[in-house]
């Protein structure tokens, strides 16, 4: 018997599918495999003293005392190709952010080596945009930076998941049953925002970072699943907020929980979440109507505001960290009466259940 032939068929069969599904092609990624600490570093907040603001070649910099950004293009900007300079005024340009002023005459646009930022919706609605150039070096691009682009349309149509530095940037035009490939180290802010044509996401074991709204507002999204041995420690804010996810695990190796990065999943009816998470942020979970149950780990230190607000058939809450901050101004865990709180004696869960009126149960 030929075996040959119906191992060919079946391979192409495979290869149809992941096309077909939106998942990522089985070209090799391009681009430097970033690493968990370059791409975590991309969610810091800079506090380098302001200097000032210059204009150089029509274009617009803000410098700093250890790095200059591209903040915008000056109305008598008039050149096609653009090469980033290095360096403005002895300041090297580390970020990219240009707001404002949108030149229709912008062809390519070229960054140095010494570039790690591109920031949100940096060149969203450059149009005649058509070539760009990013260095390995970059290891965080904005939300839908170059969205509505000639490059970005001409990427969507290679392959509907556009990696950058194992970065997925972009999975607007992703349908159905959606597969990441091996590799993809980070899912952008915004990449899939809004797409409601996806039905479910798997996620390889690649994965460090969850970006900020990554998947907000995928209204067909109803799952979820993460490959072996996964990577994750970071899920930004808003990262699957109005989804219509029913039960989530999260990975054992995830640390920080941000903002909103569940909100308005009223369909969500279980969370486990996992030993190593330090913080929950705030309105974490916020109108998760159907969530009746949770079990906050001994390492998480914080919860945030409204962390549960509006989660009105939540009935019972443990809360393992004896001294976990909760603030007691504020209704965190909802508004149901019925709510029990179980904790340590003299915990500050039940210090928060005494402020607040709710049952509290030591255990």
């Amino acid at each position: 018997m030929n075996l040959k032939k119906p191992a060919a068929l079946l391979l192409a069969a495979v290869s149809a599918c992941l096309l077909l599904s939106g998942c990522g092609s089985l070209k090799k990624l391009e681009g430097k495999s970033l690493t968990k600490e370059e791409l975590l570093s991309g969610y810091q907040t800079s506090e380098a003293r302001f200097i000032k603001s210059v204009a150089l070649h029509d274009i617009r910099y803000n410098l700093y005392e250890d790095h200059a950004e591209l903040i915008g293009f000056l109305s008598t900007y008039n050149t096609a190709v653009l090469t980033v300079p290095r360096v403005v005024e002895n300041k090297t340009v580390t970020a990219i952010n240009p707001k404002g002023y949108i030149p229709d005459c912008l062809d390519s646009v070229t960054f140095e080596d010494c570039v790690t930022s591109i920031g949100d919706e940096a060149f969203r609605g450059f149009t005649s945009l058509r070539a760009v150039t990013i260095p390995e070096s970059v290891s965080h691009i904005g939300a839908h930076a170059f969205e509505d682009t000639t490059w970005m349309t001409a990427k969507q149509s290679e392959d509907p998941l556009v990696v950058v530095n194992s970065i997925l940037i972009n999975g607007q035009k992703a349908a159905g049953e959606v597969s990441v490939r091996s590799g993809v180290t980070c899912i952008a802010d915004g990449a899939f925002e809004g797409n409601k044509t996806i039905t479910g996401v798997s996620l390889p074991g690649s994965v460090y970072v969850i970006g900020n709204s990554a998947f907000s507002g995928c209204k067909g999204m109803a799952k979820l699943r993460f490959g072996m041995d996964p990577s994750l420690v970071m899920i930004g804010d808003g990262a699957f907020s109005y989804t219509p996810l029913t039960t989530i695990k999260l990975p054992a190796k995830v640390e920080t929980l941000g903002a909103g990065a569940f909100a308005g999943c009223d369909e969500l009816a279980r969370v486990d979440l996992p030993g190593a998470l330090t913080s929950i942020g705030e309105t974490a979970f916020y109108n998760c109507a159907s969530l009746k149950t949770i079990e906050l780990p001994m390492n998480v230190s914080s919860i945030g505001k409204l962390a549960f607000y509006g989660c009105n058939d939540l009935t019972s809450a443990f809360v393992f960290n004896r001294e976990c901050d909760i603030c007691t101004s504020d209704d965190t865990f909802g508004s149901n009466p019925d709510l029990v709180l179980y904790g340590r004696k003299d915990s500050t869960a039940q210090a928060y259940a005494t402020a607040c009126g709710y049952t509290f149960i030591a255990y």
